[in-house]
């Protein structure tokens, strides 16, 4: 059965390549199909209908949704291109001001949270669902000795449960699995690090919670992340402050200022970092990514730059075994 993730991906493809009624269509069965990302099927067909010229359509997709619970940032909405057509309605900036609303209660309340999936976890308290059947990781721990530990920070619109499912594989192969949730909401269950000064705060303060209840080889964590999330673990990797790291794996790391990072890469060779960076020819980053990827060469910092040809922002479709080869080659 086709997953809401392979879904998305169609839609994404579709939608890079101007097959908006194509794309429309996927967004429409994933919304069928998965009531229960009711907000992110709503926005979709939301963007989707007013990049057709259906104003009255998109509205009503948003105004449903708001009634049913659903919200996204007035940041998100408003700066949207997608939503250019109707951005100046009487009727959008009416939903702009109730989600304002909604992300305002929504925020006073939230608090940073921790998922944690040991080696040994499989459905339970604190695991989260179990994915579809895929390859799996080489035994990386060894009957008496600490498993690694792996920091997987999501990207930017998701949360630890729906990000958890990318650290399972590891998990399975005897890391300990972290997966922070940022305290920043910026939707209906969905987070983000935009403070970045706050999101090293709060993966360090989840480093100190797992460290006080799991035992783990302190010599052999790995921060990771995706999009928004891999910025960040390449961010902390680097200035290794809170605590050390033997490196970092970002997917499609939403990179915008490779020159801030430079200051940090000599002392992280020193310290032995080492980075491995998936990314693909097609990603609004790419540029950027081989910016920092050419300075951390230019300063003897092992970093290994895995591009796909084709790919855009995305997780690559063979990310177990790309997984693999990353673990190994951070911890040599």
């Amino acid at each position: 059965m086709t997953t809401f993730e392979e879904l998305q991906e169609q839609l994404f493809d579709l939608y890079a390549h101007g097959r908006l009624r194509e794309a429309l269509e996927v967004a429409t069965r994933a919304a069928e199909r998965f009531p229960e990302n009711a907000a992110r099927t709503s926005y979709w067909r939301a963007c989707l209908r007013s990049c057709l010229g259906e104003a009255g359509k998109a509205i009503a997709l948003l105004e449903d949704a708001v009634r049913e619970g659903a919200w996204w940032s007035e940041a998100t909405l408003n700066g949207d291109p997608d939503f250019d057509s109707i951005r100046h309605t009487p009727e959008f900036q009416e939903i702009v001001r109730e989600c304002a609303l909604l992300h305002a209660t929504a925020q006073e309340a939230a608090r940073p949270e921790l998922l944690v999936v040991t080696p040994e976890a499989r459905e339970g308290v604190g695991s989260a669902p179990q994915p579809q059947p895929q390859p799996q990781l080489q035994p990386l721990s060894q009957p008496g000795v600490l498993p690694p530990l792996l920091i997987l920070l999501h990207s930017r619109g998701a949360n630890a449960q729906r990000f958890a499912r990318f650290g399972k594989v590891a998990a399975r192969a005897g890391i300990l699995v972290a997966v922070p949730q940022s305290s920043q909401v910026c939707g209906k269950d969905e987070f983000c690090w935009d403070d970045e000064g706050l999101a090293e705060r709060e993966v360090s303060s989840a480093y100190s919670k797992v460290a006080e209840a799991h035992r783990f080889d302190a010599g052999r964590v790995i921060l990771a992340g995706a999009s928004q999330g891999g910025r960040i673990a390449i961010t902390m990797a680097l200035k290794g402050e809170a605590f050390r790291s033997r490196g970092f794996i970002a997917v499609v790391p939403a990179v915008r200022d490779a020159e801030a990072l430079v200051p940090f890469i000599e002392p992280a060779v020193a310290r032995g970092v080492r980075g491995y960076i998936i990314t693909g020819d097609k990603d609004q980053f790419y540029q950027d990514v081989r910016r920092m990827h050419a300075a951390m060469e230019d300063r003897a910092l092992r970093c290994e730059l895995d591009v796909r040809p084709g790919m855009g922002h995305r997780f690559p479709p063979d990310f177990p075994a790309t997984l693999e080869r990353a673990v190994n080659f951070i911890l040599g």
